[in-house]
């Protein structure tokens, strides 16, 4: 846990030692989803965005832990990343929800 926070501290204070050129955290794709609360985390901790990649989570899950001024990217990738739709064909109503 110590080690957490100070990971989040730390990225939330270069994002503030360099506002003129950093707008926030970027959540890369993790098999355990650890780092998507610590990517919010530092992000708001600096008060900048949160850039999600749609790789890896699915994005109803990701979606949760975005705010409306965040960015979630790679939505439209090949087959093998998490698509916007269901296993119907439908948009998923989370995303919807966050248009």
């Amino acid at each position: 846990m110590l080690f957490c926070m100070t990971l989040v501290e730390k990225t939330a204070e270069t994002i503030q030692q360099f506002e003129n050129v950093l707008l926030g955290v970027k959540y890369h794709h993790s098999q355990t989803y650890i780092t998507l609360p610590l990517a919010r985390e530092a992000a708001d901790f600096a008060g900048g965005m949160l850039m999600a990649e749609a790789y890896g989570a699915p994005i109803p899950h990701l979606l949760e832990y975005l705010n409306p001024d965040d960015i979630l990217t790679h939505t439209f990738p090949p087959s093998f990343r998490c698509p916007l739709f269901d296993h119907r064909g439908k948009v998923f109503s989370a995303v919807w929800e966050a248009v």
